[in-house]
C-alpha cells in the first residue's frame, strides 16, 4: 500500500489512467480500475466494427476474385472508423505510448490507408489484370491489421482479469 501511495503522491491522482497498475504490500500490481471507461470502451468498440467492415470487404473480394466499387467503400468504412477508434485511444492514454502494439497498431492503419488510395487508384485504372490481382495486396494488409486487432484484445482481456 505504501507503494502504492508513494505512486498517487508522485502522478497525481488526475494524472493516473485508468489501465495503470498500483502495487499492494507484497509488491504484487494490483489494477487500479477492471473496468473500461466510456471513452476506451467506445474505442474497442469502434475497433471492432472496423473489423467487421475490412474483413468483410477484404474476404468479399477474394471471394468476387475481382475488384469491385462496393469493396473500396467497405475498405473506406473500416479505414475511416478504425482512425476514428485510434483517435480516441489516443485520447483516453494522452498521447502517444509506443508499445509493441501501439507500433503494430500505426503500422496497421497505414497499411489500410495505402491500401485504400491503391484501390481507388485500381478501380479508376480499370484494368483487369489490377482488378483480378488486387487481393494478393488486399490479404497481406488484413493479415498485418489483425494481428494487431487481436493483439489488442490479448492486452486488454489480460487488464480485466
Amino acid at each position: 500500500m505504501k507503494a502504492s501511495l508513494r505512486l498517487l503522491k508522485r502522478k497525481g491522482l488526475s494524472q493516473l489512467h485508468p489501465c495503470d497498475d498500483l502495487a499492494d504490500a507484497t509488491g504484487k500490481k494490483v489494477p487500479i480500475s477492471t473496468h473500461m471507461s466510456p471513452l476506451l470502451l467506445t474505442a474497442v468498440i469502434l475497433f471492432t466494427i472496423a473489423m467487421v467492415f475490412y474483413t468483410w470487404g477484404i474476404w468479399a473480394e477474394k471471394a468476387a476474385r475481382r475488384l469491385k466499387h462496393w469493396h473500396v467503400y467497405m475498405f473506406a468504412c473500416g479505414v475511416s472508423v478504425d482512425a476514428l477508434a485510434t483517435v480516441l485511444t489516443y485520447i483516453e492514454v494522452g498521447g502517444l505510448v509506443w508499445t509493441p502494439h501501439s507500433i503494430m497498431g500505426f503500422l496497421s492503419l497505414g497499411l489500410m490507408t495505402i491500401h485504400f488510395v491503391w484501390a481507388v487508384h485500381v478501380i479508376k485504372r480499370a484494368q483487369e489484370h489490377a482488378l483480378i490481382n488486387f487481393h494478393k495486396l488486399s490479404l497481406f494488409v488484413w493479415s498485418v491489421w489483425m494481428i494487431s486487432y487481436i493483439s489488442g484484445f490479448v492486452l486488454g482481456m489480460g487488464k480485466m482479469g
